[in-house]
This record gives structure tokens, sequence and C-alpha cells, in this order.
């Protein structure tokens, strides 16, 4: 299964999802994605999230529309709710995915 199916699949099946595109190169984006996978995992640890290199999947950045790092995208339901690039703040992230999170999961 080609990774794009596969993220495809995970987008329908989970009840939430979060995609970060990196690129290799981006020292904000290396600086930047274990702040984010923290955050997520202590305020909305029931999201699956995934780490995508923008270099490696080009395929499934551009189905994405993703054509700058770093960028954050939230699905929930099978939906995009939320898209975050270039410079956004932690902050900024947990009070977009607050409410949407408090929908589906409590």
């Amino acid at each position: 299964m080609s990774h794009c199916a596969e993220i495809e699949r995970l987008i329908r099946q989970a009840p939430a999802v979060a995609l970060y595109f990196t690129g290799p190169d981006c020292g904000v984006c290396q600086a930047l994605w274990p702040k984010v996978e923290a955050l997520l995992q202590r305020e909305f640890p029931r999201i699956q999230r995934r780490r995508i290199e923008l270099a490696l999947q080009p395929e499934l950045a551009a189905q994405r529309q993703v054509f700058s790092v770093p960028t954050l995208l939230f699905y929930f339901d099978g939906r995009e709710t939320q898209r975050f690039g270039r410079s956004f703040s932690l902050q900024q992230v947990c009070d977009a995915i607050q409410r949407p999170y408090g929908l589906f999961f409590d």
C-alpha cells in the first residue's frame, strides 16, 4: 500500500488525525516537532499523529496542498478542520484544537 493510501485510510478511519509536514533542512521543523508531539500527547492523546517528510512524500504533500514547512494539519471525522503553516505557536494549536477535540472525545 502506498504511503498516500495509508494516510488516506488513517484519515477516514481515525476520529482525529494530525499530519506534521517537515523538511530535512528546516531547523524550525526539527525544533518544533518534539514540542508539537509532546503537546498532542499531553493534551490531546486520542489524536493519531504522523510526521511526513516533504522531500520523501511529495505526492502526499501535493495531494494535501502543502507547499511549505512546517505545516500542521488536523482532521476530525475525515475532514480538515485546522491548518497551521510556517510560523505558529503551540498556544495557537492548543486553542484551536480544544473545542473540536472536546466535541469528539468528551
